[in-house]
């Protein structure tokens, strides 16, 4: 398995800048440190019992889970915001149409 890049393939994280060295084989997803690519690899080789009712996506672990439908109600949550506040312009407008 190969853990390591060659020193003249290191890419930059897009967001930060920072060097990657570190290849996950799997998904190539790319680390800073050996020890956060040894941490990433184990959620390759555990079985992911618990899945998302919403979008089917598995988990190791129900933690990992619980947080990952956060993103299901944050997405539900702005929804009704935009409703919210769509119903609310509609209502400026016809109190002032109104008057």
């Amino acid at each position: 398995m190969k853990i390591e890049t060659d020193m003249n393939d290191i890419t930059e994280h897009p967001h930060d800048g920072k060097p990657r060295p570190y290849l996950c084989t799997v998904c190539d997803k790319r680390f800073g440190t050996k020890k956060h690519l040894k941490q990433h690899e184990q959620t390759h080789n555990v079985d992911k019992l618990y899945s998302c009712t919403q979008c089917e996506k598995r988990f190791a672990t129900q933690r990992n889970l619980s947080q990952h439908s956060n993103v299901h109600s944050k997405s539900i949550s702005m929804a009704v915001f935009v409703l919210l506040l769509y119903f609310y312009t509609v209502m400026v407008i016809e109190e002032k149409n109104e008057i």
